[in-house]
């Protein structure tokens, strides 16, 4: 990914593989919890919020990917996501639960269809 500035909001340009990246997790979160991709985006609910969460920490910290570009493909201000990757960050060790849902959706989003190589675990 790379940035490039015009005016005051800079540009967000992804890789091919980073596209499809991002296109797999919505897609494992959408079916693991039987929403659509515009309730992932757009509801404003807690269960909303914490699927989005997931979607933010498994894209900073396992697909490296940085703030500006999470929150610019979910339509969300940086520090919403630094919020949210810190929220499942301090969680997921604590609770059990979450961590298995974490790697289940990871599992999910590896197995869709690739044109580029990557895996995220």
């Amino acid at each position: 990914m790379t940035t490039a500035t015009k005016g005051r909001k800079p540009r967000v340009f992804y890789t091919p593989a980073q596209r499809e990246i991002i296109r797999a997790i919505k897609q494992a979160i959408c079916e693991a919890y039987a929403i659509t991709e515009d309730d992932l985006l757009n509801i404003d609910s807690c269960d909303a919020a914490r699927l989005r969460y997931y979607c933010f920490w498994i894209l900073a910290e396992k697909a490296n990917m940085k703030d500006a570009a999470i929150a610019d493909t979910f339509s969300r201000a940086r520090s919403t996501v630094q919020y949210g990757i810190e929220q499942i960050a301090g969680q997921k060790d604590v609770y059990r639960n979450m961590a298995a849902e974490i790697k289940a959706i990871q599992e999910a989003a590896n197995k869709y269809p690739k044109k580029f190589e990557w895996c995220i675990l």
